[in-house]
């Protein structure tokens, strides 16, 4: 939006382009700000949801997934709730995407059953864990 100067693509799901150019301005220039604010909101959790992945679950950090499901769940119910302002327009798109994460998740936390030596630390037992070690450390066993 700030790139191309357009508007707020979510305009387009319910107004025609005259339909736009007849609302008040200081609206739709609350429209565009909220939209390119939450774009952002947007990106910057998809770059956590990115860097959880590859620094926690790689590592068999079971406290990553429990982080994804608890902002990543409501944000799909979220994106449910706003699709009723929207008159249900993006209902299939909804529904794909909480399948694709539904599916993520399920297999994130099947990942977690695995040995610690299957998410990249290569056998050294040193690994970029945060908190605490979730899978055991296989050479600490032996």
């Amino acid at each position: 939006m700030l790139l191309l100067g357009t508007n707020a693509p979510s305009l387009f799901i319910l107004f025609s382009k005259p339909e736009i150019a007849a609302l008040d301005p200081k609206a739709l220039a609350t429209i565009n700000g909220l939209a390119i604010f939450a774009n952002a909101c947007a990106a910057a959790f998809c770059i956590m949801a990115l860097a959880l992945t590859w620094r926690g679950l790689c590592h068999g950090e079971v406290w990553c997934v429990r982080l994804l499901v608890a902002c990543a769940v409501p944000l799909q119910g979220l994106g449910f709730a706003s699709d009723i302002y929207f008159r249900h327009k993006d209902l299939v798109a909804n529904v794909v995407s909480s399948v694709i994460l539904f599916l993520g998740l399920v297999a994130a936390r099947m990942s977690m059953t695995r040995n610690a030596s299957d998410f990249g630390d290569k056998g050294t037992g040193k690994s970029s864990r945060l908190f605490h070690k979730s899978v055991p450390d296989p050479q600490k066993n032996s």
